[in-house]
């Protein structure tokens, strides 16, 4: 009796988890499409306002390490630490 009550609710349980699934796999379908739709109206906008505050923000920095005497320009109009005299962006390696 006791196997014959565990099979009994393996088979519901596995029915329970096979329509989870179906639904799942539905709601995921249905996700997809949303994301593609939310995507299609300004994904190019909202790129284009990223690059331009990253671009307002480097510009900003750059002048307040010049401001400070940080940075300077060499003759071939390279960015150059004042302290290290490397060029802005390379690294120790």
């Amino acid at each position: 009796m006791l196997i014959l009550v565990t099979i009994l609710i393996g088979f519901v349980a596995m029915i329970f988890m096979l329509l989870w699934l179906k639904e799942r796999k539905h709601a995921s379908d249905a996700e997809i499409v949303a994301y593609g739709l939310r995507a299609a109206d300004d994904s190019d906008d909202n790129t284009k306002t990223s690059i331009s505050v990253m671009e307002s923000e480097f510009d900003e920095a750059m002048e307040k390490l010049k401001d400070l005497g940080e940075i300077h320009q060499d003759e071939w109009g390279h960015w150059v630490w004042n302290k290290t005299g490397e060029q802005l962006g390379q690294g120790n390696s």
